[in-house]
């Protein structure tokens, strides 16, 4: 067993928030509209992306797993 960091496979899948979406969380903050995008929303996002799937928000355990093996075989360990 290894203990890989999130924001290690994170960065190496490229998982951060898009212009619109720091738009959006920025809308959120200001109380204009409701939903702040998460991490979790951006892991289902990219595994949907990546791999034709249809998973929802409460698969993101399944996706942060998806995600986590697709960056250990991109950085090729």
């Amino acid at each position: 067993m290894k203990y890989v960091d999130p924001s290690h496979w994170r960065k190496i899948v490229g998982l951060k928030l898009t212009d619109e979406d720091k738009k959006h969380n920025k809308m959120v903050s200001k109380g204009l509209v409701k939903g702040r995008i998460t991490p979790k929303h951006l892991s289902v996002r990219i595994a949907n992306s990546l791999f034709a799937l249809e998973l929802i928000l409460k698969n993101n355990d399944v996706a942060d797993s998806i995600l986590l093996g697709h960056s250990y075989l991109v950085e090729g360990k």
